[in-house]
């Protein structure tokens, strides 16, 4: 993973440890992150954070996925309890991720909200307009780690961070493309994704 960019923080916190205040904006100007092993590729990342009393309202935040963009707004707690989260999240015409196997442009708009440190819930619309799938002719070799656990043994709860609830819809009409090994196949459907990141029921 690689990001880049410049942040310009011009804030101040005030009030007092039981109940602090953070006022002031944070720019982000010429952003961008890459993740090669998800095939996440966003640029020209702008943004414009504010301080207002105990949370950080997103009052821009853009950024070019391809041909298309993707943009955030809403508030993040940062100093109430369990950050409490409110985002909108928009995209038109993007290209969130691209590999040698799946690429694809969707709009989007999406809601997430709950508690940063406990749960989120991921709520809106997905429309892919287009995709590509392209079955490789082989896989590179893997390793596969097995999960052994011994009679008796105590199994310590993970602990990876918020549970994240879907209620999502992904509809894409046509326009999936499959080929390779003998296949040339375009696809369409609906489905309703549901449960949570961890457990997704689809």
């Amino acid at each position: 993973r690689r990001i880049s960019g410049t942040v310009d923080v011009n804030a101040k916190v005030a009030g007092t440890v039981e109940s602090p205040t953070v006022q002031g904006t944070v720019q982000l100007h010429k952003g961008s992150l890459h993740d090669y092993r998800h095939g996440i590729d966003l640029t020209d990342i702008e943004g414009t954070l504010e301080g207002t009393q105990a949370e950080l309202r997103i009052t821009q935040l853009t950024a070019h996925a391809a041909t298309g963009t993707i943009a955030v707004t809403g508030t993040i707690g940062v100093l109430q309890g369990g950050w409490p989260v409110d985002l909108r999240i928009t995209a038109r015409n993007a290209q969130p991720f691209s590999s040698s196997i799946v690429s694809g442009n969707v709009n989007a708009d999406l809601t997430l909200t709950g508690s940063a440190l406990r749960e989120l819930t991921l709520v809106g619309d997905v429309l892919v307009n287009r995709a590509t799938v392209e079955i490789p002719n082989d896989f590179p070799p893997n390793v596969a780690v097995l999960d052994v656990r011994r009679p008796g043994q105590v199994v310590n709860p993970t602990t990876g961070g918020p549970v994240v609830k879907l209620k999502v819809t992904v509809d894409a009409p046509r326009q999936i493309l499959v080929r390779g090994r003998g296949l040339d196949a375009e696809l369409g459907g609906r489905i309703q994704i549901d449960g949570t990141a961890q457990v997704p029921r689809i």
